[in-house]
This record gives structure tokens, C-alpha cells and sequence, in this order.
């Protein structure tokens, strides 16, 4: 009997099921169910009960709610949302209680894994999925022999600096500078000035920044550069000098 309420509660899968509706399919009487829930409880194969609206249900595990199962579901939502970008408050509306609960646990999740990034535009903040970002912000291909970093030019520092003056005067003063318009500008390969600009930043003569805007131009996803240690591609510079 128990194998069979099993069964049922894991053909719920991520959506649960309620005791009243094991005990209808199971055709299991009252205490009858109590004792088998608690059976398999016991035995780790199911997981609750997690009240849910008016009533509870019960989950087969692997299924109960965790970060890690909300963050599945979250994945899967933002994944299937065929290119349409998704706020956290509409991603958080498609999340039913008692996941909703651990939301947030989720996206940490999906974060510290690389699965998702949040995105600030305007007023808003979208969540994005990895995929989509990289194709956003395309990562430079590394050179695929050493004649081709041999043939690469020497950046002069004193030249990057006369480049990202011209387009901070030319942006009215604005300090943070794409790394598009400054590759355009100096006409270096891409990696060539993304290892300077990553040089630059260690020695913290220069911070590199995200977007804090969706409205970006080829040429400034062009120039977004992988930074070690953060989930955004930096999109501008900043020099301290």
C-alpha cells in the first residue's frame, strides 16, 4: 500500500499533492494514511506536509521546496520566456507558495552558479539567464596560435589615456567611458585591451563597471569584457589615474 501512495505523490512531481487526494487514489482510509505518510517520511522518500492555501500537501523528495527546486523552476521560467526579458516581481508571480517563500534563496542560487544574472534597466531589474547573456555580451575568442598574440600591438598606456579623454569630453564629462567606443577609438584587437584594462584594475588604476541600462549599442556589446570574480561583464571604464 505504501509503494502505492508513493507513486502517487511522486506522479505530483513539483506540484505536490494534498492528503485528501492520496488517500481518494490510494483508496486509503484516514488513519490508514497518517500511518503510511509517516512511513515514508520516516523512510526519506517524501517530504511535508507544507501548507498551501487553506490545506496541505505532501512531496515526493527531491521535489519539496528548496532552493534548490525553486531555483530549477525560476531557471526553467526565464530559459522559456523566448526572449522576452522578464522583471523579478514578474518571475516572482509565476512562483506559487510554499516555493515563493524561498525566491530569493533561488536566486542566489542560480547566481553563485552562473545559471542567472539580474540586470538593472531604468527602474526595473531583470533577470536574465546565462544564455541570453552571453549572447548580449559575447566573450573575446582567445588567439589560436602565438603568432597571432605575437602579431597583437603593445598598448601605450600614455595613447589609452588620450583616447578615453577625448570620448569622456565628447560624453559632456562623464567619467565611466565604454570599452566599445575606447576599442573603436584606439583600434587595438579586443584582447589586447581587455588585458590591459584587467592590468589597469588589478593595479587599481581603473575600475570596470556592468550596465545599468538595456539600451546598449553594438558597439558597446562589442567591447564587454569578462571580469574575474563578478557575474557581469564589465560594459565601461572609469581611469583614477
Amino acid at each position: 500500500m505504501s509503494s502505492d501512495a508513493l507513486t502517487i505523490i511522486r506522479d505530483a512531481g513539483p506540484k505536490g499533492i494534498a492528503p485528501s487526494n492520496i488517500a481518494k487514489k490510494a483508496k486509503l482510509k484516514p488513519d490508514l494514511l497518517e500511518a503510511k505518510l509517516k512511513e515514508l517520511r520516516a523512510q526519506g522518500l517524501i517530504a511535508g506536509p507544507y501548507n498551501y492555501g487553506n490545506g496541505q500537501v505532501y512531496y515526493a523528495d527531491g521535489h519539496q521546496p528548496s532552493a534548490t527546486t525553486v531555483a530549477l523552476h525560476i531557471e526553467a521560467l526565464v530559459r522559456n520566456s523566448r526572449g522576452k526579458l522578464m522583471t523579478l516581481p514578474q518571475v516572482e508571480n509565476q512562483v506559487r507558495q510554499p516555493f515563493k517563500k524561498l525566491f530569493l534563496d533561488g536566486i542566489r542560487y542560480l547566481e553563485s552558479n552562473g545559471k542567472a544574472i539580474r540586470i538593472k534597466g531604468g527602474a526595473s531589474t531583470y533577470l536574465l539567464h546565462a544564455d541570453v547573456v552571453h549572447q548580449l555580451f559575447p566573450t573575446p575568442a582567445l588567439p589560436q596560435n602565438k603568432g597571432e598574440v605575437d602579431s597583437m600591438p603593445s598598448l601605450s598606456r600614455d595613447r589609452v589615456l588620450e583616447a578615453y579623454h577625448q570620448l569622456k569630453r565628447e560624453q559632456g564629462g562623464l567619467s565611466a567611458v565604454s570599452i566599445g567606443k575606447l576599442l573603436h577609438r584606439l583600434g587595438y584587437s579586443k584582447l589586447a585591451l581587455h588585458e590591459f584594462l584587467l592590468n589597469e584594475a588589478q593595479l587599481r588604476r581603473a575600475d570596470l563597471h556592468p550596465s545599468t541600462s538595456l539600451e546598449l549599442t553594438p558597439e558597446d556589446r562589442n567591447g564587454a569584457m569578462a571580469v574575474p570574480g563578478k557575474s557581469e561583464p564589465a560594459i565601461t571604464v572609469t581611469f583614477t589615474e
